[in-house]
């Protein structure tokens, strides 16, 4: 069983230099709630559907094992483990409104989305790790592309245990524990055709629509904690 809630907050800021125009904010928080009951509970007559298996050679050696009958079927497996994961979302989207004098653009300038769960059933470690995706550019120009990994649990030679990296007036507070940086770069010239004499007598450069050479740059970095 799950559900889903969110809804959207925009903004927009009229933003007059050179050819822009605006800059829309747009907020979508977001809360998705899963629960997966544990079926093999004893629950009177519903679990008739464990004992009406018929019986295979050996089935006295797996007496004690739980036959599932939905196993390796289309159906996932029956649920043996009782699970309720709340997920949170945040989206923030930056667009820009510009106009180039022939028609209007608009394109995502920044897009920054954060995520993390938590498994109210768990034992330890309800929290998931924050997972953030920072995305920004200039279409066909450049783009940058930014991954990093918050986490509220302490790190034990690269493994998650149960106590918090840092605690203020009883709220954990979370640490980077994981960045990605991608970024690309497009460059490109175009032929130059030759000239011509506007109203004035006044030679003008004439380019043609085509690139006569273009190329792309890349650059990655990773860095990751491990204790």
């Amino acid at each position: 069983l799950s559900t889903t809630l969110n809804t959207k907050i925009y903004g927009v800021f009229p933003l007059n230099i050179g050819s822009f125009e605006a800059i829309r904010h747009t907020i979508t928080p977001s809360v998705s709630i899963s629960y997966a009951p544990d079926i093999t509970k004893d629950r009177g007559s519903f679990n008739k559907i464990f004992s009406n298996i018929e019986k295979f050679e050996f089935d006295d050696i797996y007496e004690d094992i739980l036959l599932d009958p939905f196993y390796g079927s289309v159906v996932r497996p029956t649920s043996n483990k009782e699970n309720l994961i709340y997920t949170f979302k945040l989206q923030n989207l930056l667009q820009t409104k510009y106009n180039d004098g022939i028609k209007i653009h608009k394109n995502d300038f920044m897009n920054l989305t954060s995520k993390t769960t938590y498994n109210a059933f768990a034992e330890e470690l309800n929290w998931s790790p924050i997972q953030s995706n920072l995305r920004s550019g200039v279409p066909g120009a450049s783009n940058v592309d930014i991954s990093f990994t918050h986490d509220i649990y302490k790190l034990d030679k690269g493994r998650r245990i149960d106590e918090y990296q840092k605690v203020i007036y009883g709220i954990p507070l979370p640490a980077i524990t994981k960045l990605s940086v991608r970024t690309t770069l497009s460059l490109f010239g175009k032929r130059l055709i030759g000239f011509e004499n506007d109203s004035v007598k006044h030679r003008i450069p004439v380019i043609s629509n085509e690139n006569l050479w273009s190329a792309n740059l890349g650059l990655t970095y990773n860095k990751q904690k491990k204790y």
